[in-house]
């Protein structure tokens, strides 16, 4: 069950986590409520390994990627979390191969 919800994003995941959660509250509030935890970290590690990976495909680093993502999926959805590290590998290419003029002082300095 929690592998068939989990094809489906972020909605997949709130309705394994609920079915989950109410099992085990079934059982005893204790059980449920470390069923919770268990399941937040679990998700939790889920978005550091997912920039871990996608960072090493793109070479930038582990918290740049995580911060992008954080971002994409806050500003655009789910779309943003998939275009976000696309976006990140853009501008870190367009910021490596853009020259940045120097400016009146350093030229005058440099030409004494």
């Amino acid at each position: 069950l929690t592998f068939l919800c989990g094809l489906v994003p972020i909605v997949g995941n709130l309705v394994s986590n609920t079915i989950i959660v109410f099992v085990a509250l079934t059982m005893s509030v204790k059980l449920a409520i470390s069923a919770l935890v268990f399941l937040i970290m679990i998700h939790k590690l889920e978005y550091l390994l997912n920039s871990k990976i996608i960072g090493d495909r793109i070479r930038n680093p582990v918290w740049l990627t995580l911060i992008a993502l954080i971002l994409g999926e806050r500003l655009m959805g789910i779309p943003g979390l998939i275009l976000a590290p696309v976006v990140l590998n853009y501008l870190r290419v367009e910021m490596l191969t853009v020259e940045v003029p120097a400016r009146r002082e350093e030229v005058e300095v440099l030409s004494r």
